[in-house]
């Protein structure tokens, strides 16, 4: 299980890994691809931000600003269709 837990509106916490019935990977590979998209748009938008992106735990935090608030916000719609989709994998909590 993945849990995603947004502390802030520009910080989230993950931790864990999605055990899908598939077992193909798929689920841990969108939680990832969620972060590095995260990642690379604050880079983009030049907001300075935090990250630590290892396997099973990571943590993403930046600087509160209206863009931050915009790419965090990504972040959010994605974890929670995940959760939705896969709720034997992925908890999100806000």
């Amino acid at each position: 299980m993945v849990s995603v837990v947004l502390d802030s509106p520009v910080h989230v916490k993950l931790r864990g890994h999605a055990n899908s019935k598939a077992g193909d990977g798929r689920v841990c590979a969108a939680v990832s691809v969620l972060c590095y998209a995260l990642c690379q748009r604050l880079e983009q938008l030049s907001v300075p931000y935090k990250a630590r992106l290892e396997p099973g735990d990571a943590e993403i935090f930046s600087r509160d600003t209206e863009q931050a608030r915009g790419a965090f916000a990504v972040l959010v719609c994605g974890m929670e269709l995940l959760a939705r989709q896969e709720p034997d994998c992925v908890q999100f909590t806000d």
